[in-house]
C-alpha cells in the first residue's frame, strides 16, 4: 500500500502545473506473482487561470477556456463543466485563441516561442510552427487559416497554418514592444496593434499599408492597456490607455473623436456588449466589477460587482450578447451574465504555478494542504 503523503506528492504535478490529482491506491496480489498496484482518480482539482499574461482565457459559441501555466483547461458552456484538459507546452503559455469558425481548434503559444493549433476532439496537436522571438499576443482571422502573432522584439508576423510554411512578418512597431493584437472581426486582412508607447498602428494585410493614430505617444506615453475595433464600423476603434483615460479612434482619419471620463484605475480589459448597439464595458484589475458604457456618453451608465478579486481580462461568448468570460486576479475565471446583472459561473481560486509539495492531514483524508511558486 502506498502512504497518503506519498502518493499525493506523486500526482500533485500533472496533468498541468498547478493543477492536483488526488488517487487512491488499491494493491493486489496475484497468485505466485509480485505485489502490484492499481491507481484509479477520484478527484481532480483544476488549477487557476495563470496571470503572468492577460490573454489566456478565451471563448466560443458553446465553450470557454483558460491556460495554467502549461495546461489548457477546457469547460462546456451549457453545464460550466471541465470538458477536457489538455497538457499543451513544456514552458508558460503566453496566449490561446479559437478559431472564429471552428469551435473544435484552439491555438496557443509559449515562451518556448512555440505556436501550435490543437483539435479538441482528438486531443492533439494538429499544426505547430517556432517563431524567431517569443510571443506575447495572438489573435486569428476570420477567414483565410490566419494567426497573427505580435513577439517581444515588435515583430508582427500571420501564419498561414494550413500551407505548411513557417510564419512571415508583416511589419514592427520598435520596442519597446506591442500591449494588445486586434484583428479586425469583419475585414480580415485589418490589424491593429497597440504599443507601449501610446501609439496605436494599424496595417492592411492586402494593400501592405501602415497607418499611424499618434495616441498618447507624443504627450504622456502611457501604454496602450487594451483595444477593440467596433464591429459595427470599419475604421472605428475603442482604446484604454495606462492613465486610466479611454478614448474612441477614427483609424481612417487618425483622429480621436470621443473621449470618456477618465477613470482613477487603469482600465485593463475592454469588450463590445453587442445587446445594444453602442454599448461595451470595461473591467481593472484593481476591484471585481464590470462598468458598462455606450459611446454616446462620457460617464459609465452602471457597473456589476462580480467578484472580490480585481479582473485581468474580459472576452465576450459569440453566441450570446449578454454572456462575457472573466480572469480574475485570485486565478478564478467566472462567466457573466451583463442582461440580468449576475455569475452564472464562477470557479474556486487554484494555484496559477507549479505544486511543489502537498501533505494529507494527519487525522483528516478528506484534508490537504498544498504549497506552490505563485506564493500560496
Amino acid at each position: 500500500w502506498h502512504k497518503p503523503r506519498s502518493s499525493a506528492r506523486e500526482a500533485a504535478l500533472r496533468p498541468g502545473a498547478g493543477t492536483l490529482v488526488r488517487r487512491l491506491g488499491l494493491a493486489a496480489r496475484p497468485a505466485g506473482g509480485p505485489r502490484t498496484t492499481a491507481m484509479r482518480q477520484l478527484r481532480l482539482i483544476p488549477s487557476g487561470v495563470q496571470k503572468w499574461y492577460r490573454d489566456t482565457i478565451a471563448t466560443t459559441t458553446d465553450a470557454f477556456a483558460y491556460s495554467s501555466t502549461m495546461a489548457l483547461h477546457i469547460f462546456r458552456l451549457r453545464d460550466n463543466s471541465l470538458h477536457k484538459m489538455i497538457a499543451a507546452h513544456e514552458r508558460t503559455i503566453c496566449a490561446i485563441c479559437w478559431c472564429p469558425d471552428d469551435s473544435n481548434l484552439l491555438a496557443s503559444c509559449s515562451v518556448s516561442k512555440k505556436v501550435s493549433i490543437w483539435d479538441l476532439e482528438k486531443e492533439e496537436e494538429c499544426f505547430n510552427t517556432m517563431v524567431p522571438e517569443q510571443p506575447l499576443f495572438m489573435d486569428w482571422a476570420t477567414t483565410g487559416d490566419r494567426i497573427a502573432l505580435a513577439l517581444a522584439d515588435g515583430q508582427i508576423l500571420v501564419w498561414e497554418y494550413r500551407l505548411g510554411k513557417a510564419a512571415t512578418k508583416l511589419c514592427s512597431v520598435g520596442q519597446p514592444g506591442a500591449k494588445v493584437l486586434r484583428l479586425h472581426p469583419r475585414l480580415a486582412g485589418k490589424l491593429l496593434v497597440g504599443a507601449a508607447d501610446g501609439a496605436l498602428h494599424v496595417y492592411s494585410m492586402e494593400t501592405q499599408k501602415q497607418t499611424l493614430i499618434i495616441g498618447k505617444s507624443k504627450t504622456s506615453k502611457d501604454p496602450v492597456t487594451d483595444a477593440q475595433w467596433d464591429p459595427l464600423s470599419e475604421d472605428y476603434l475603442l482604446v484604454a490607455f495606462q492613465d486610466g483615460s479611454l478614448s474612441l479612434y477614427d483609424a481612417s482619419s487618425q483622429r480621436e473623436i470621443h473621449a470618456f471620463d477618465i477613470q482613477s484605475q487603469p482600465v485593463q480589459s475592454v469588450a463590445w456588449a453587442k445587446a445594444q448597439p453602442g454599448n461595451f464595458v470595461t473591467a481593472t484589475d484593481r476591484v471585481g466589477v464590470l462598468r458598462i458604457w455606450n459611446v454616446s456618453q462620457r460617464a459609465p451608465l452602471g457597473q456589476i460587482k462580480v467578484g472580490t478579486s480585481g479582473i485581468t481580462c474580459v472576452k465576450a461568448f459569440p453566441s450570446d450578447p449578454n454572456l462575457f468570460m472573466l480572469s480574475f486576479k485570485n486565478s478564478s475565471v467566472g462567466v457573466c451574465d451583463i442582461g440580468n446583472r449576475t455569475m452564472r459561473f464562477m470557479s474556486s481560486p487554484g494555484h496559477s504555478e507549479t505544486i511543489f509539495d502537498v501533505v494529507f492531514h494527519p487525522n483528516d483524508p478528506d484534508m490537504l494542504a498544498t504549497a506552490s511558486y505563485d506564493g500560496y
